[in-house]
């Protein structure tokens, strides 16, 4: 792969994670002040969340992998 197609790779995937991320934690935050400071999801939910990301990300990769 081309040098300048990886770095171009790597700013816009790291531009489009920080965006979302930016964009997940300003809702969180909006769900939270609009419930009361109460936490909109519970840890478990949280962590449920979480595992599910670590699951798309996995399949994303083995994606990527069969291709190559």
């Amino acid at each position: 792969m081309n040098k300048n197609v990886k770095v171009i790779t790597l700013i816009l995937g790291s531009a489009f994670g920080a965006f979302l991320g930016y964009r997940m934690a300003e809702s969180f935050i909006r769900e939270s002040e609009s419930a009361n400071s109460q936490l909109p999801i519970t840890a478990s939910q949280g962590l449920k969340l979480g595992l599910t990301t670590l699951g798309v990300f996995k399949q994303l990769s083995k994606v990527s992998k069969d291709r190559g």
